[in-house]
């Protein structure tokens, strides 16, 4: 799907009503973080008297982004749902690819974990209403891009989103009770190098750095699929 057609699609088929106040808002033009909080609320439809407003709340302990933790509403079993709002604001290059959160909750033993993008408005909602219906913890680690901090005009945060999945750089997948599944495949990925010339933070990086990037993401989604085609044949 184009560019042209998504901006267009997208507005004309997610649900109409909203959960988020706008004022107060404190987002920047083009805040990815502010796309994905809307969405999520969205998707779980919290009642009116915890309606979102627009401020951003308390940052996670490891310093990327901010943590939420929301209560799953009337179809809920009275686990709050972790929604990690990742703008990466460590902007090391370990901090690419070392995201250790979704393993980390898979292992404690979470009901339902889930990577999200705010690029990808339908995959992100369905993953929250899976989180809100799930019997235990949930986690959902969204990514969303941040024009001033990864140096990119406003006007391309959706493509910088989709452009980070599409190189398998943040993979989307979910985990139900220890099931892994990827929800985006992307059959041919889009070379990485194309993702880090777009923003004004990699502008440091060496051909040798991006290259062992390149290397490590293909290893990690490799592994990623193995998972997940091993829930495949469970499944048969």
């Amino acid at each position: 799907m184009t560019m042209d057609r998504y901006s267009i699609y997208a507005p004309l088929t997610l649900g109409k009503r909203e959960f988020c106040i706008p004022d107060a808002n404190e987002a920047c033009p083009g805040c990815g973080a502010a796309l994905a909080l809307r969405h999520v609320y969205k998707a779980l439809g919290l009642p009116e008297e915890l309606k979102a407003k627009w401020r951003f709340p308390e940052k996670s302990k490891d310093g990327r982004g901010a943590l939420l933790s929301l209560n799953k509403g009337r179809s809920g079993d009275g686990y709050p749902i972790e929604v990690l709002i990742d703008n990466e604001a460590d902007l090391s290059l370990a901090s690419l690819f070392q995201k250790s959160e979704p393993g980390t909750k898979v292992a404690e033993g979470y009901a339902y974990v889930a990577t999200a993008c705010s690029s990808y408005p339908f995959d992100l909602i369905e993953k929250c209403k899976r989180a809100q219906k799930s019997k235990g913890l949930a986690f959902v680690h969204v990514l969303t891009p941040c024009p001033v901090g990864w140096g990119f005009s406003p006007d391309f945060t959706v493509k910088i989103g989709l452009w980070a999945v599409e190189s398998r750089l943040f993979p989307l997948y979910e985990v139900a009770k220890g099931a892994y599944r990827i929800t985006v495949n992307t059959a041919s990925p889009r070379p990485i190098v194309q993702y880090i010339k777009a923003q004004e933070r990699f502008k440091g990086l060496s051909e040798s750095e991006i290259e062992k990037l390149s290397s490590n993401v293909k290893e990690v989604y490799k592994n990623l699929a193995e998972l997940s085609q091993r829930t495949d044949e469970v499944k048969l």
